[in-house]
């Protein structure tokens, strides 16, 4: 029984001793080291900027996963540290497939930049179930390559730059369009290019979904009443618009809140509700002659007029006058509330 007992007194001496021991050793490691895998993440997460480059072994997780054996083992594994990549790709740049790969297998969601060529654009495809914001460039005759893309959960933003019209005659964008009929989270639409309008209005893409939708494009104040009745829950509206014709009756959109605009013109056609900030830049009135300038400006009062909850008019002076009153003077006369009017290139700001 003593035997047992001193045993026992001994043992549990060894046991202080490798647990002191233990203790001093872990001194020895950063305090860092000692945190939670998930409260690792966390931090991490606050010191990866996003969207970051993909390619790029400076920053991002990839940066973080130089710092140690444990780091890189927390950063391997799939996690939302990896989502949103920045991934700005052409056929004639340099392009790292195995990174790319890498990152697709890591990231949910993903944004990306890609031009519609090369093999990445074949491992972007196949991660469409984690697409977010995407911008995709090519020619018309490169835009079929998306119809092959299934459903698309997680996309809020699409960009679409198209470089040239050849193919066109061939090829229906509305096919291209078709591909993002399956997008219920789709909220933003970018158009840029020789893309047919007319042809994009007869697709199954989701217009009824969109809040924001920019044109870069010279279209015709029809154009516009076309895409904006098919958008009726948007609430921001960019245009490049600058010719006639326009429809024969004027439109009227509950929802749009914010509107972008290169010519005066449009406002001809338009009775917009609920909107709060007019844009008209750079160059409203353009080249038209003086009888048309001042329809555009009686347009411009009667738009003022019947925008009951407008708030603010942002102009430029390069829009075709270097005097002030030019730009006050459709205001004054016409508006039944009160607003602030933005002159870029003149100082302050007017409260009408």
């Amino acid at each position: 029984m003593t035997s047992c007992q001193e045993r026992i007194a001994h043992l549990t001496e060894v046991l202080a001793n490798l647990q002191e021991s233990r203790t001093a050793h872990i001194k020895l490691f950063p305090p860092v080291h000692t945190l939670p895998v998930e409260i690792s993440l966390k931090v991490f997460e606050f010191a990866v900027k996003k969207p970051y480059p993909f390619s790029s072994i400076q920053d991002g997780p990839w940066r973080l996963g130089h710092v140690c054996r444990l780091w890189r083992q927390i950063t391997s594994a799939p996690s939302s540290l990896w989502s949103f990549p920045s991934c700005r790709l052409s056929s004639t740049g340099i392009c790292s497939i195995p990174m790319l790969r890498t990152v697709f297998e890591r990231s949910s969601p993903v944004s990306f930049d890609v031009e519609l060529s090369g093999e990445f654009f074949d491992i972007i495809k196949s991660h469409s179930l984690r697409w977010y914001d995407i911008t995709i460039s090519g020619t018309m005759k490169s835009f079929p390559q998306l119809r092959a893309v299934g459903d698309l959960p997680l996309l809020v933003t699409v960009s679409l730059k198209v470089h040239s019209a050849v193919g066109i005659e061939s090829y229906s964008f509305a096919q291209t369009l078709d591909m993002f009929r399956h997008a219920p989270r789709l909220r933003s639409l970018k158009l840029e290019g020789l893309f047919p309008l007319s042809d994009s209005l007869q697709s199954s893409f989701p217009w009824h979904q969109l809040t924001h939708l920019e044109t870069e494009r010279t279209s015709t104040f029809l154009d516009d009443c076309q895409l904006l009745a098919h958008c009726p829950n948007l609430h921001a509206y960019s245009t490049f618009s600058v010719r006639e014709p326009g429809p024969s009756e004027s439109l009227l959109h509950s929802n749009l809140k914010s509107l972008n605009l290169v010519h005066i013109g449009l406002l001809c056609y338009l009775r917009c509700m609920s909107l709060t900030e007019l844009r008209l830049v750079p160059h409203w009135l353009g080249d038209e002659e003086d009888a048309d300038v001042a329809g555009y400006i009686s347009a411009l009062r009667s738009f003022v007029a019947q925008s009951p909850v407008l708030a603010c008019v942002r102009m430029s002076l390069l829009c075709g006058t270097t005097s002030i009153s030019s730009f006050v003077s459709p205001f004054s006369s016409a508006s039944i509330n009160t607003f602030k009017l933005q002159v870029e290139g003149a100082p302050g700001t007017l409260y009408i």
